[in-house]
Order: C-alpha cells, then structure tokens, then sequence
C-alpha cells in the first residue's frame, strides 16, 4: 500500500514537473518577444500602434494569464501551507495575479475604446510586482539567516545576503520607475504622442537613481552568482577545478561584458557602416545577460533535485529554480520609461511577484517537507555530496525550530495547569503525566541537538571553504 502512494506520488510529481517546464519555455519565450520589440523599437523608429501591435500585446497578456494560473496551481499544495505565514503568502500572492490580470485587461481596453493607456498603470504594475519581491525575498532572506543562526553554513549565509540584494533591487527599480514616469512622462500615452519616447539627457537626481540601480543590480547578480558556486562547488572535483570555473563563469563575464565600453569601440567600423542593425544585433545580445545568468541559477537547484528520491522535496527544487529563472529573466523595468504604445514589457513586469514568491515557497517548502519526513533527513546524513549540505541544513534547523515551538508550547500549557484551583488540582497530575508522555514522543530539544549535531559533523564532507 505504502509502495503504491509513493509510486502515485512520483507520477504525480513528475506531470506537474513537465507541466512547469512547458509552462516556463512558452513564458520565457512570450518575455524575450515582449521586451525585445520594445528594445529593437528604438533603433527601426518606435512602435506603429496598430491593430497587429495590440493584437500582440492581448496575445502576450494571455499567455501571462493562463501561465501564472498553471503555475500557481501546479505549486499549490495544502499540506505544506499549514504555517500561517505561508498560508497569507500564498493567499496574497493569488489574489495580487489576478489584480495584475485585471489591470492588464483594463490597459486592453483603454486602448480599444481610446487609442490610449493611462501611464500610471505602468506604475501600479511595478509598485505591486516589486514590492511582492520585497517581500518575498525579504521573508526568505530572514529564513536563512535563521537557519544559519542554528547552523553554521556559507551556503546559507551566501544566498540571505543574495537575497538582501535583490530586495534592495527591488527597491531601487521602484524609485527608479516612479521617477522616471512622473518627470516628464505624459499621463496618456498613444499614438498621438509618441510611439516611444525620445531619450533625454538626464538630470541631477536621474543620474544618482541610475547609477544606484546600475551598483545595486550589479550586486544583486554577482552575491546570487557567488552562492550558487559555492552550492555547485562538488562539481569542481567531478569535472575538475578548471572546467568548473570556466562554465560558471562563463555567465559573470557574459553579464559583465555589456558595461564594458570598449567592445563599442571594437566594432566601430560595422556600427558605422550599418548602425540600425547593429544596435539592434548589440541589443538584443546583451539583452540575454541576466536569462542567461537566470539559467545558471536554476540549474543549482535543478542539480539538487536530480539527487533526491523524495517527490515533494524534488518537486519544490524545480520550483525554486524556476523562479530565480523568471526573476532574472523578467527583471527589466526600465524598458517602461520609454512609454510604449502598447506597453510591450508590462506583462514582463508581471512575472517579477510570481518568481519571488515561487523562490520563497520552493526554499520553504522543501525545509518544511525535510523536517517532517526522517526518511529523507536519513538519506541526507548518508550523502557526502555538498549540494546537499543546503537542504540538510535548512531541514534539520527547521526542525530543531518545530520542536523547540512545540516544547515552548506545551511548558506553556504545563504552567497553566500548574495554576488551577486547589477544587482541579485531583485532575492536574493525569493531565501532566499525558504532557510528559508528548514530551517524550518529540523529544526534548537539547537531546535532540546534540544527537543531530553528531550525525552531521560525521556525514558532513572535509573539503574546505
């Protein structure tokens, strides 16, 4: 019976796998058509505004609608959303999609019905998609500096300061967007205006928010690249150090690459000869930058979840790759300030809250399916693969956490009872016999730790930070 439900499970497991897959590749491909018709715009004379154009950006739209639908429901499962925590963020984090839907079908018909959209809309998107990813990611930021509190990992600690970096990205693009668009951004943008808009020189304060948003995204790539070496870093003795180091660094340098002015100068004579063509071959090159990254990225978890036999644990893996795929992926604002007619790139915009919270509800849920399942904390202790370290760690203080609640609670209850009335105090000594007995089935925490601490230390591997 036991070997059937498991079998169900894995099948289960491995349809809502593809099902994401699926999913992912025609959104990834539906983002890099959104934002490069806007990017290309700028060099063939803006967007045309016609009939074809809002077509697209209905079909685009669609495709956003009915992918975070999939997504969301693929991602659900209610035993893993007992925490009330998690249950407001998936909860919140539903009915902002929707709000997203209903805004994007709003800006649909106010071009319809007007030839025009209200850019405060542009606004509104951004404001709820990156402060969903404050949120998120400052949550699971928190998560990880907790368990690192417990247990003393790189790991951990590289991927809360990752974390805290692409809040304050967050951040940044929200001042960045609400700047940009109230300082001489037209409150009507349509054709009668400009299909794009001309790019000014820019100002005092422009400078300042464009140069915090080039430090801070600039950071935020780099601590989330640095965390994923040092999660992939067994690899380096498989395939050896110097073929390690060249496939991970193969998408630093590639981000890199395009603040370098010196490849304009490089190719000067062809950007003389034809400049329409190659700023747009240029463009859309270096627009690949951070998806590029964005694959590194969930490729680490992806690595992690081909060695593990847990359908549930494997699953929430997947699902944390994917979002650090859709973040870095969809994570291109600026591409808003130029006002266009139609606003090819929102619904870009609009994977931003949907990756963080598939990031957050991935990590979460695979500490919470370690620290109830002993079957895969076992397997986790007879592993020597670093990769591994990651979830082992945030399973077992994850745990320690649980039973250290549980323990608070039920003191609580014995000190209650401890109280009562001398009439109840005949019933208080069978009831306090029955709190020792659940004691004694969760263990107490100091044991715990230390039995823990033992099996760890002797399963954990020697190679050196």
């Amino acid at each position: 019976m036991t070997l059937n439900l498991s079998h169900q499970a894995a099948v289960g497991t491995n349809y809502q796998t593809k099902t994401i897959f699926l999913a992912a590749c025609i959104i990834i491909a539906s983002i890099l058509i959104d934002t490069s018709i806007v990017k290309t715009s700028v060099y063939t004379g803006g967007l045309h505004g016609s009939t074809a154009d809002i077509l697209l950006f209905t079909i685009i739209t669609l495709i956003y609608a009915i992918g975070q639908y999939v997504i969301l429901k693929v991602t659900t499962v209610k035993e893993h959303f007992r925490t009330r925590d998690m249950i407001i963020v998936h909860k919140s984090a539903v009915i902002l999609q929707y709000v997203l839907i209903a805004i994007l079908l709003i800006t649909i018909l106010q071009m319809i019905l007007t030839s025009s959209y209200s850019s405060i809309i542009l606004k509104i998107v951004t404001w709820i998609n990156y402060s969903m990813s404050i949120v998120f990611l400052g949550i699971l930021s928190k998560k990880f500096i907790s368990w690192y509190s417990t247990r003393r990992n790189w790991i951990l600690i590289a991927y809360a300061i990752a974390m805290i970096f692409l809040c304050m990205y967050g951040i940044v693009s929200i001042i960045d967007i609400s700047y940009g668009l109230t300082h001489g951004g037209p409150t009507k943008v349509g054709i009668t205006k400009s299909s794009v808009a001309s790019i000014d020189t820019p100002s005092f304060i422009s400078s300042i928010v464009n140069s915090a948003y080039f430090i801070i995204s600039l950071l935020a790539f780099i601590s989330t690249w640095f965390a994923t070496v040092l999660l992939l870093k067994h690899y380096s003795n498989k395939i050896g150090k110097a073929k390690y180091w060249i496939l991970v660094s193969i998408p630093l340098a590639y981000f890199l690459t395009q603040f370098q002015t010196i490849l304009l100068y490089l190719f000067t004579p062809i950007r003389l000869t034809d400049p329409i063509i190659f700023g747009i071959t240029y463009t859309l090159v270096f627009s690949a930058s951070k998806p590029i990254g964005g694959i590194l990225f969930g490729i680490s978890f992806w690595i992690v979840s081909r060695g593990l036999s847990n359908p549930q644990v494997k699953k929430y893996m997947i699902i944390s790759g994917y979002g650090l795929l859709l973040l870095f992926t969809a994570s291109q604002h600026q591409i808003l300030l130029l006002n266009p007619y139609p606003p090819f790139g929102l619904p870009t915009i609009c994977y931003v809250g949907l990756a963080s919270y598939l990031i957050l509800i991935g990590v979460y849920s695979s500490a919470l399916s370690v620290a109830r399942d002993k079957e895969v904390r076992m397997e986790f202790y007879r592993s020597a693969m670093s990769q591994m370290s990651l979830l082992k760690t945030i399973g077992v203080s994850e745990m320690e956490k649980q039973l250290m609640k549980d323990f608070k609670s039920i003191d609580k209850r014995t000190r209650s009872l401890e109280k009562v009335s001398r009439y109840e105090k005949d019933n208080v000594k069978e009831v306090l016999h029955g709190l020792v007995d659940e004691m004694d089935k969760e263990n107490a925490r100091e044991i715990l730790h230390d039995v823990l601490t033992e099996l760890y230390s002797k399963s954990r591997p020697k190679d050196k930070f």
